[in-house]
């Protein structure tokens, strides 16, 4: 099983591009991908968390993409909000 920071500098290698935009559009298509390698809901919750500090949220590219890997890796709105709330950040 790969840790954490396997799972998000694999998929951060394989989504870097020149551009932000293209960037955003290769995190989305491989998203189902990396939700699927994310063997638990303890890890999904890092992985969110790694994500709001990783990203300013300020696109809705951005906010789709942490809708996505909450509904994907299966997330609660609950789970989310504390995530958010524990962190500072307001999306």
């Amino acid at each position: 099983m790969a840790n954490l920071s396997e799972l998000v500098g694999t998929f951060i290698q394989n989504t870097m591009s020149p551009s932000g935009g293209e960037r955003i559009g290769n995190v989305l298509k491989d998203l189902d991908a990396f939700a699927a390698a994310i063997p638990n809901q303890e890890v999904a919750a890092q992985v969110y968390a790694a994500s709001l500090l990783a990203i300013e949220v300020d696109t809705p590219q951005e906010r789709a993409y942490l809708a996505d890997l909450a509904q994907k890796t299966g997330l609660t709105a609950t789970v989310v909000q504390n995530i958010r709330q524990t962190l500072g950040v307001k999306v």
